[in-house]
């Protein structure tokens, strides 16, 4: 994601793919990214499904990496922004890690693999390195922490108000649309006929 691509339309679709890029000279970036999408996305896909995981799970990608793109262009600049990039998955493994330290507060994890600790004070920990890594001068030159601390926000907000983003206005609409792409190419009847059955799978 170039650190500029919020001033240009034409590269907004870098929002979304730049999370399924990771640092070719830093093979820990993808791994700890992996396992902990791995980990932790398990008991939330079968928590809420695998569609509504995803969708939770791309959004908060977008998100964290649409929050990074602003506070560079209008924090750092321009010029600074535009010889700037970030890469990877770290926010929405991070909004994955709050959501399951939410979920199952009382969850007993390892901490660096070694130390029993419960799942709340790990999401504790988590936030606070980022706050601390953010508000330390030169120590985000190769760490997004406002991009981890946009995902943790997103599920915080997603933990509290309940949401599910797959019953969003209009977003059944766009199921149906996405969701069946060989229909793009039928020829459409001169005239409306009812399917029942397409009834009850709306119902």
């Amino acid at each position: 994601l170039q650190g500029d691509a919020i001033a240009h339309p034409w590269m907004w679709y870098q929002f979304l793919t730049a999370g399924f890029v990771h640092d070719p000279e830093n093979h820990w970036h993808i791994t700890g990214n992996m396992l902990g999408l791995y980990f932790f996305g398990q008991p939330l896909e079968d928590r809420y499904g695998t569609k509504e995981f995803l969708r939770f799970y791309l959004a908060a990608i977008v998100l964290s990496l649409l929050t990074w793109s602003l506070r560079l262009y209008f924090v750092e600049g321009p010029t600074a922004a535009a010889a700037t990039h970030c890469m990877g998955a770290s926010g929405g493994v991070t909004a994955s890690v709050i959501l399951f330290c939410l979920l199952y507060p009382r969850a007993t994890l390892l901490l660096f693999f070694i130390i029993p600790t419960p799942a709340w004070l790990v999401g504790i920990l988590l936030v606070a390195s980022d706050i601390l890594g953010a508000r330390l001068p030169g120590q985000s030159g190769r760490v997004a922490f406002d991009a981890h601390l946009a995902g943790a926000t997103f599920a915080l907000t997603y933990w509290y108000f309940g949401w599910n983003l797959g019953r969003l206005p209009g977003a059944g609409y766009l199921q149906r649309l996405f969701g069946k792409p060989q229909k793009w190419f039928k020829p459409r009847p001169p005239l409306k006929m009812h399917d029942p059955d397409q009834y009850y799978e709306d119902l």
